[in-house]
């Protein structure tokens, strides 16, 4: 697992869900929703503190690094089809 700051995350993934919302990427709905989700939850967080990131088979998933809470998933299919431009990380 890895450990990043609050702040580096939300630039990331708000630049991937304005892309996705834009049609620049076209991720799944699942990952959109993720996305989301995690967006949310990162900007409820001081943007100083630090978010561990798990890379599992189906799932990225985002933990408060102090409390261990969980912040978002991101699920994704790998026997799906892409749906043209999909990205993955």
């Amino acid at each position: 697992m890895s450990k990043v700051a609050v702040q580096q995350l939300l630039d990331i993934y708000r630049l991937r869900l304005e892309m996705a919302e834009s049609g620049t990427t076209h991720p799944k709905a699942g990952v959109i929703a993720g996305v989301r989700r995690l967006v949310a939850g990162l900007e409820a967080m001081a943007p100083d503190e630090k978010v561990e990131g798990e890379a599992l088979p189906s799932k990225y998933t985002f933990r408060n690094a102090r409390t261990g809470a969980l912040i978002a998933e991101i699920e994704f299919d790998d026997e799906a089809e892409p749906s043209g431009g999909e990205e993955r990380r």
